[in-house]
């Protein structure tokens, strides 16, 4: 059965003060004023606030166990549908003013509202091949479970990012069976809409204006001042899934779960039934309590566990936070990956956090954990501070307000990750735009990096502006980037109006490398006084701070990166987080039918070469972001002598063909194989942006123990 979570006094719950105490003082200003427009206003115009449930076809009321299996249909008896089959097959009835574009781009049905669905167990003959025998945990997959919630175009957001939660989960047993299951993050924005009903948005997005009946949706509809004033945007923890060690509850290991996003603080949720708690994680411990919001890329080290991110302080002033998380225990020295861990009773909590001032909002989707480092860049595209105040005068999203700012540089910042300390700062000129990185390590740090040169590398090689003084080291941090070809506001465009977006070569993402390099000493050896002479911010000096100022050595694509496939949604071995690393595993698209399909496996010391998995994912089809899991260790084997790549690939891939998904495993060393595995699910899964994958099983399938 599944196991209790802990109890919501042992994690010490409290709201998480994201917003500084003057700016809410201010908003309890705009708030008053707020409601009393909103009475004038419904006087004034008398406009009826209607409500209605929002209907799904198969929403959980209660848990079921076991659960009731299905009867599989036979993919070799399908027949290719029409494109007037397809649309029919979606749960809710579709906009008049979307059915060519359904029918244009098939991939687009996949953005159709998901449907919840209770804990299922996959029949056998719904499974083609065999699960591996060491793949038994669970897999979480988190994203937009619909970007519409009725038929108005009014009721539409205005970003793909701005979609409701959904997380679906899928666990194998030691027995070889699979269970399944997915449903919307209840999470306040949810509730506030299913409060509003079908005929208007119940509150604001990032992107997306709350609007009243008959407003016109992404074709120029924005919502009136007075209905956005003063409200925050919501919640909608669609990112990314974090699982990390929970203690030990009744003598048995526990993993506890959070959905994630960058605009808010986690949010914890049952890993069985997928219910969500109502207030926040803070990760209280003796040093505090988490005091901004928290990024949906942490990095995870994978030699201690212990967990780094980063996450905005919004107010009057701006500031960066950098957190720093403990493993379920502090003295736990054990992998997080692997599948015996010494840890103690209690849960993950906050070792440290330090903020650091910013002139303008930044977007912090991703950084990079590398050796003894934290580095992250921050580049032109930003919201101006007055674009704050704008946004809680109800006057525009906080979303519309980002501009990229031509001819302004980039900038790198390294931080030490013991301490959290701003040791460097390196200005990237020309900046790039990403959503993601690939990797990124120290070199000569724990690999062949120091004594392998490099031939056939494209690009420029910047030159290096003089030697470090001062007896400090010198280090050179390599970062490989999943960079965007495009323009950033191009590539922003296309997800402000997903129903009609067609994704090409162009739009996607090639490798590049950057090096940085920077003078270094560690806290306890450095001081806190700045050197006569290195005031003001020269390359070669420090900053008044004590920062040093470091330099940007190369810029390069990788030699192949050009004539290979676009990408994005890079992923690579957990195990080699933070060093160096040969293999990543990309959404390639490769077929050109509008949206990334197919996994490719990138050779890193090759050039960047590209191997497409096309095996499982033919025309119509259209995979996800892979988790690679590295396989089993045999008893009495040591962790390095496994093969980087020695690992399966987990993925969903949605068939617009029969209107379902399928969950896909890979040999990722074998990626001209067929699939290991292929079970064949009787719903779709919404378009993911990423999950994590736990050996855990959470008692599903009735098995006692948790772990693998």
């Amino acid at each position: 059965m599944p196991q209790a979570l802990l109890s919501k006094a042992r994690r010490g719950r409290a709201r998480a003060p994201c917003w500084r105490w003057d700016a809410l003082l201010l908003l309890l200003l705009l708030n008053l004023l707020l409601l009393l427009l909103d009475v004038v206003h419904t006087a004034a115009f008398l406009v009826p606030l209607r409500t209605k449930s929002i209907r799904f076809t198969a929403t959980i009321s209660t848990m079921r166990w076991p659960p009731t299996p299905f009867r599989c249909m036979s993919l070799h008896d399908l027949q290719q549908p029409t494109c007037s089959t397809v649309v029919a097959a979606a749960s809710q009835p579709v906009p008049p003013d979307l059915v060519d574009a359904l029918a244009e781009r098939p991939w687009r049905t996949g953005l159709e509202p998901a449907e919840d669905v209770d804990m299922l167990e996959v029949p056998a003959d719904c499974i083609e091949g065999t699960i591996p025998p060491d793949l038994v945990g669970t897999l979480f997959r988190n994203g937009a479970g619909r970007i519409r919630v009725g038929s108005s175009p009014s009721t539409r957001y205005n970003h793909w990012f701005d979609g409701d939660g959904m997380v679906a989960a899928a666990t194998f047993t030691p027995d070889g069976r699979c269970y399944f299951r997915q449903k919307y993050l209840r999470g306040a924005k949810f509730l506030a809409q299913e409060k509003a009903g079908e005929e208007r948005l119940g509150s604001r997005g990032v992107w997306t204006q709350k609007k009243g009946e008959g407003e016109r949706g992404n074709k120029g509809g924005k919502g009136r001042w007075w209905q956005n004033i003063g409200r925050l945007p919501g919640n909608p923890l669609n990112t990314n899934v974090l699982v990390m060690e929970g203690g030990k509850e009744g003598g048995v290991e526990s993993k506890r779960v959070w959905a994630l996003c960058e605009g808010g603080p986690p949010f914890e949720f049952d890993p069985v039934t997928l219910d969500v708690q109502a207030e926040p994680e803070l990760f209280v411990g003796p040093h505090g309590q988490l005091s901004s919001f928290f990024s949906a890329h942490p990095k995870q080290d994978p030699d201690t566990g212990t967990l780094y991110n980063v996450g905005m302080l919004l107010g009057p002033s701006l500031a960066l936070n950098l957190i720093k998380i403990s493993p379920a225990s502090s003295s736990s020295t054990s992998s997080p990956f692997s599948s015996s861990s010494s840890s103690s009773s209690s849960s993950p909590f906050l070792l440290r956090q330090h903020s650091y001032s910013l002139p303008a909002i930044p977007v912090l989707h991703d950084f990079v954990l590398a050796g003894r480092f934290l580095v992250i860049f921050l580049s032109p595209y930003q919201a101006r501070p007055p674009s704050l105040l704008r946004s809680l005068l109800g006057l525009a999203s906080l979303g519309e307000m980002y501009r990229w700012e031509k001819g302004k540089e980039g900038v790198a910042w390294v931080f030490e990750k013991e301490t959290l300390r701003r040791v460097a700062e390196v200005a990237i000129d020309p900046p790039f735009s990403n959503y993601h990185f690939v990797n990124a390590w120290e070199r000569g740090k724990g690999g062949k990096e120091g004594e392998r040169a490099r031939k056939g590398d494209q690009g420029v090689v910047l030159e290096r502006q003089g030697r470090m003084k001062g007896g400090e080291e010198v280090v050179e941090v390599e970062v490989v980037v999943a960079q965007h070809r495009s323009g950033r506001e191009e590539v922003e465009k296309l997800f402000r109006d997903m129903y009609h977006a067609d994704f090409s070569q162009g739009l996607e993402c090639e490798t590049w490398r950057y090096v940085i390099r920077f003078g270094y000493s560690s806290s306890s050896s450095s001081s806190s006084s700045t050197s006569r002479g290195e005031r003001g911010g020269t390359r070669q000096g420090r900053r008044e701070d004590g920062t040093r100022v470091g330099e940007l050595i190369e810029a390069s694509p990788l030699p192949l990166a050009a004539s290979s496939y676009g990408y994005e949604l890079p992923t690579i071995n957990p195990l080699t987080v933070g060093k160096e690393g040969r293999y990543a595993y990309v959404n390639a698209l490769v077929r050109e039918e509008g949206f990334i399909d197919t996994v490719a496996k990138l050779d890193l010391r090759e050039g960047g070469r590209m191997e497409p998995h096309t095996w499982s994912v033919p025309s119509g089809c259209f995979a996800g972001e892979a988790v690679f899991i590295p396989k089993g260790r045999k008893e009495g084997g040591r962790e390095g002598e496994a093969e980087e790549d020695e690992g399966y690939l987990v993925f969903y891939v949605f068939d617009s063909r029969r209107q379902a998904s399928d969950l896909v495993v890979i040999d990722a060393q074998k990626m001209e194989n067929p699939p290991l595995a292929v079970v064949h699910l009787p719903v779709r899964v919404p378009y993911s942006y990423h999950g994590a994958w736990t050996t855990d099983t959470f008692g599903v399938g009735g098995r006692a123990g948790g772990r693998a």
